[in-house]
């Protein structure tokens, strides 16, 4: 399962990714912890009352044998008493309170536990049920026990009586009714002499297996856990933010400065890479454009000697008109080539800027050269961009229009995380099998080649070369009945980067 399909909702950043998983392993393992914990506490704890049933039927019996033949009622009932509790209660009966076909094995660990404090049980009968059920009612209350209160009453006097006899009903009460608040978990019957049996029973209620402290400790420990996991992974992708930032700018057309390797050394690598990579693409750049700006000059020299021998040629005018377009044309190509390079690559720090302002200038300029040319914005949109560039693509754009359409209408809007310059004309459009070629340099839908009608080609290849520096993208789209809409897509910071390589 991804963490997209998960219902809650995940985070989106590293940080907070690496953060969650790093807590959701944390709480699987003090689930689990916790489940040991619990059990692990609540088989102490039964084990911890067994015990202490097990020491006082071992004191009653050793009291009892001692007494021997001359054990009374009044000395065995008090020694009853004072073994009985709330949750633990004694009672002599003649027959055993367990039994035989409900015992459990008569060689159980508490059977042994038992007889080793007796010193050694012989064969004596020692019977134990052990029982996980809330059993609430598997005694009925001894009838010896009530016998021994009922004659004791009688022998007595009237105020010995009276206050024995409300002592003993508080007795019979706590007794009978005392234990019973609580299931009954242990049940106990040890063989006297003379035929009776000492009977017990452990009433007490399912020990818990957590407490509030241990919920405190597990608290705490997940919450120091959790701040020093949200110091160590912002220390761990602070660079990455870095170079994600730096990159952002490199795809912008911007100019980094070189990146400090920090953080874990799978991170300095990647940062060493990127700054590696950074150089050599400007140094690749800087190559091609002195390249081409070699060319340029190396070739103006042979233009300028063909251009003055054409001028000597009298005799023939004509083609010697045609010798000088020819020169002239490849001039403009030399010319443009070398500007395409420059603007397309040339690289620089992106300032807040107001596109919707831009666009303004860029139509009053045109309609100052007798251009048709309108722009309209809802208010000002500003966004970072290398304004002399991004001002050259629209101007481009424009003059596509006003060349192709006969004007040009300039809109400009704030889109959701990018900024949108929409150009229209009324021009016949562009094929959709030709809208992607028209962006390679030096291609031209007109075939003429006449510098007044299609110019040399490189004009859309400038404007798309700019805007995907930018991070963005031109998209071409034909309106009916005529006419071409050509959208520009600025991506605010952060949002586009991933598409200036397009």
């Amino acid at each position: 399962m991804s963490p997209r399909s998960l219902k809650f909702p995940w985070p989106r950043s590293l940080a907070g990714q690496l953060i969650a998983s790093l807590l959701l392993a944390i709480a699987a393992a003090q689930v689990v912890s916790f489940v040991i914990f619990a059990s692990e506490r609540r088989e102490a704890i039964i084990g911890a009352r067994h015990e202490q049933v097990m020491q006082r039927a071992a004191s009653v019996i050793q009291m009892l044998d001692h007494l021997g033949g001359r054990r009374d009622r009044d000395l065995t009932e008090t020694i009853l008493s004072a073994a009985t509790s709330a949750r633990v209660r004694f009672w002599i009966a003649p027959e055993s309170a367990v039994p035989a076909d409900q015992a459990d094995d008569r060689d159980n660990e508490l059977a042994r536990s038992l007889a080793g404090r007796l010193g050694g049980a012989g064969n004596r009968a020692i019977l134990v049920r052990v029982t996980d059920a809330d059993e609430l009612h598997l005694l009925r209350p001894p009838e010896f026990i009530r016998r021994l209160h009922r004659d004791r009453h009688e022998g007595a006097g009237r105020d010995e009586r009276a206050h024995r006899g409300m002592r003993g009903d508080h007795e019979e009460r706590e007794v009978h009714h005392g234990p019973r608040r609580y299931p009954v978990r242990l049940v106990l019957s040890v063989a006297l002499d003379g035929g009776e049996w000492l009977n017990g029973e452990l009433a007490a209620p399912s020990p818990r297996g957590w407490g509030t402290r241990t919920l405190t400790v597990m608290l705490l420990m997940a919450v120091a856990v959790s701040l020093v996991s949200v110091l160590i992974v912002r220390r761990l992708t602070r660079p990455l933010n870095d170079l994600a930032a730096a990159a952002d700018a490199l795809g912008r057309g911007e100019v980094p400065p070189p990146l400090t390797p920090t953080g874990p050394g799978e991170v300095r690598r990647t940062t060493v890479a990127f700054n590696t990579m950074q150089e050599r693409l400007h140094r690749f750049v800087a190559d091609r454009t002195r390249m081409l700006a070699a060319i340029s000059h190396d070739l103006r020299t042979p233009l300028t000697s063909l251009r003055l021998r054409a001028e000597f040629i009298k005799d023939d005018p004509e083609n010697r008109q045609k010798i000088l377009n020819i020169l002239e044309e490849m001039e403009r190509i030399t010319e443009a080539t070398l500007v395409f390079a420059r603007d397309a690559q040339a690289g620089g720090r992106a300032v807040p800027t107001d596109v919707a302002a831009l666009c303004a200038e860029v139509a009053e300029e045109l309609r100052d050269l007798g251009l048709d040319v309108t722009c309209r914005a809802a208010g000002p949109v500003i966004m970072p961009c290398q304004p002399t560039a991004l001002k050259r693509a629209v101007r481009n754009l424009a003059e596509n229009g006003v060349r192709y359409g006969g004007r040009a209408g300039l809109a400009v809007c704030a889109g959701d995380g990018e900024t949108l310059i929409v150009v229209e004309d009324d021009g016949p459009g562009i094929p959709e099998a030709d809208q992607d070629s028209v962006f390679e340099p030096f291609t031209r839908l007109e075939t003429s080649r006449s510098h007044e009608t299609g110019g040399v080609g490189l004009g859309l290849a400038i404007a798309r070369s700019i805007v995907r520096a930018h991070g963005g993208d031109i998209r071409l789209e034909n309106l009916a009945p005529r006419g071409l809409r050509v959208t520009v897509s600025l991506p605010m910071p952060g949002e586009g980067s991933g598409r200036s390589g397009e």
